[in-house]
């Protein structure tokens, strides 16, 4: 089952016969097949890193269609930090 899936690759639960290096096709809808690597993997999960990134536009239409939880992508503002007080010289010990 698909759990995760940011647009250079996904984490998938379920694989537990799969092993680091081992090539994985993931059917994704309205896509060609996409081909990817498994580059970690523990008991019953596994992260795949796709060969081609998903392009920008295709991954929001995905998020849009598909991610009940996630209606739309849009970048979240991050605030700024604030200004750190200008440091004073420091003088020589005499």
């Amino acid at each position: 089952m698909l759990k995760d899936m940011p647009p250079l690759g996904a984490r998938i639960e379920g694989m537990s016969d799969v092993r680091m290096g081992d090539a994985i096709t993931l059917l994704l809808p309205c896509l060609e097949p996409k081909l990817s690597n498994v580059v970690w993997q523990d008991s019953s999960s596994a992260g795949v890193e796709f060969d081609h990134p998903l392009h920008g536009e295709v991954f929001k239409e995905l998020v849009r269609d598909y991610a009940p939880s996630r209606p739309s992508f849009e970048p979240v503002p991050m605030p700024m930090p604030a200004a750190m007080p200008a440091s004073r010289p420091m003088r020589a010990a005499a």
